[in-house]
């Protein structure tokens, strides 16, 4: 008899839980069904931008909205907003507001609360933005707030670097990963486009012989016309790139100087978009190189 009762209450509660998991995106569900976790104390009139919220629902209570976050692995925080008719508006959200802190806006009425974690205690220096690991309680990174950028590029006839090539020795450096520009040679125009996305993003190199390639003006002006909005450009002028190019199209992503001579080095920091603050260029005479810059790039500026 007493088994009997136990079968019918297990098969009861499966339906019970398969109803209610059912109603929700089982890609963010884990094994066991309820997660452990701990949050920190609400931020009221905050909530994190709807981009990282990966489920919407309405709920009686908050206990009720922190048992659908539970029910996620990918769940972190939630934000909890006021009644659409009799019920609270509770959106599940996959980052917690330490590591989206730009993401964290005003939003009268609502209440954000995010999982404990190794940024709860505010271990970062004064500035950086604390980045928790989620998968433990305790693991974070100390992020400073801008992308740090560095450019370097020789001329033909500059003073070898430490490797003694141009190419090796001329380089692109994002937050402190350098990409050499080439081993084996390029010359000319050499573009690399940085995009934000919580994180610096480094595309690709595109190079254009604007010595010997008499279409490379047109395809570079091509090129700048298709890169992004709100992307960071990145150009090197290595050995020499003095025939063929387009000034007015480097005016259009920031620079002002952008007239090459003859085995002359150029760098430069550019944007596709309104012009910027910390855009930089610099060339050198013939000779003179290295030509070298630095900037550094606020992720405010990508909110």
């Amino acid at each position: 008899m007493l088994n009997n009762i136990f079968t019918c209450l297990s098969l009861l509660l499966f339906v019970i839980i398969y109803s209610t998991v059912a109603e929700f995106n089982l890609n963010h569900l884990d094994t066991p069904l309820l997660q452990t976790r701990n949050f920190e104390t609400a931020i009221d009139n905050k909530a994190l931008n709807s981009s990282l919220v990966f489920l919407s629902v309405n709920v009686s209570n908050e206990d009720e909205c922190i048992l659908k976050c539970l029910m996620y692995q990918g769940c972190f925080s939630y934000n909890l907003g006021p009644k659409e008719g009799e019920r609270l508006v509770c959106e599940v959200c996959s980052k917690v507001h330490f590591a989206e802190m730009f993401y964290l806006v005003t939003k009268t009425g609502y209440k954000h609360r995010s999982v404990v974690s190794g940024c709860t205690s505010s271990p970062c220096p004064a500035g950086d933005i604390c980045v928790p690991r989620l998968q433990t309680t305790s693991s974070y990174q100390c992020w400073k707030p801008y992308i740090d950028i560095e450019l370097k590029a020789y001329g033909t006839d500059d003073p070898l670097g430490p490797n003694h090539n141009i190419f090796l020795d001329s380089y692109f450096k994002v937050n402190g990963h350098k990409y050499p520009l080439s081993q084996t040679g390029a010359r000319g125009h050499s573009f690399r486009l940085v995009t934000f996305n919580g994180t610096a993003i480094v595309g690709p190199r595109v190079t254009f012989d604007s010595h010997a390639d008499s279409g490379a003006a047109s395809k570079m002006v091509s090129y700048i016309s298709t890169i992004p909005a709100n992307s960071i450009v990145l150009v090197l002028v290595a050995d020499t790139g003095n025939q063929y190019y387009d000034s007015n199209a480097f005016l259009s992503i920031g620079a002002t100087t952008p007239t090459i001579e003859y085995r002359t080095a150029w760098t430069f920091i550019g944007f596709k978009g309104e012009r910027k603050s910390w855009i930089v260029e610099k060339k050198t005479a013939r000779y003179a190189g290295p030509a070298s810059v630095t900037t550094q790039i606020p992720f405010t500026d990508f909110v």
